[in-house]
C-alpha cells in the first residue's frame, strides 16, 4: 500500500493530484492522508487520480510539522504503508524527514521519476539544474 499525504486547507491543489498520480503509477493500492477542511466531495475527486482509501483529520490546522508527523505516522500504521510520498513542497520538505527518522525508514527526497528495477530513483538536485540517481538500502 501507498500512503499520500495532502494538506487541503485550501482544497486540492494541482501538485496533490500529481502525488496520488505518481503514488498510483508505483503499482500499489493508494491510501491518502489528509488534514484540513476539504469536502468529501472534492476529496471524491482523488479516486479519479487512483486513490482507493482517503483518511481526513479536520482536527489538525497543517501548520505544525510534528503534528503531522504523529497525523501520517499513525495513517501509515493503520493502512500498512510500505512507501509514504509527499509533494516537495514547504510542507513535505518539514515533515518527510522528520517521518523517516521516527520510522527508520530511508527516504528519497525530490523525485521527478519512478524508481527503476534496481531500485534507482532519478532527483533533482542543485536547485534543480542538475540529476542525481539515489538508491536506499532500507525499508
Amino acid at each position: 500500500m501507498n500512503l499520500v499525504y495532502i494538506n487541503s486547507a485550501n482544497g486540492l491543489s494541482k501538485a496533490a493530484l500529481e502525488t496520488v498520480t505518481y503514488a498510483k503509477k508505483l503499482g500499489a493500492d493508494v491510501a491518502v492522508v489528509t488534514n484540513g477542511n476539504a469536502t468529501a466531495d472534492q476529496l471524491a475527486t482523488l479516486g479519479a487520480y487512483g486513490a482507493s482509501t482517503i483518511l481526513q483529520d479536520a482536527n489538525i490546522d497543517g501548520q505544525d510539522p510534528s503534528q503531522l508527523v504523529k497525523l501520517v505516522g499513525a495513517a501509515a500504521a493503520k493502512v500498512g504503508a510500505s512507501t509514504i510520498i509527499f509533494s516537495h513542497d514547504l510542507i513535505g520538505k518539514a515533515v518527510a524527514p522528520r517521518l523517516s527518522v521516527r520510522l527508520k525508514a530511508g527516504l528519497v527526497a525530490g523525485a521527478v521519476a519512478l524508481p527503476e528495477a534496481d531500485g534507482t530513483t532519478k532527483v533533482n538536485v542543485f536547485s534543480g539544474k542538475a540529476f542525481g540517481f539515489v538508491k536506499v538500502n532500507s525499508a
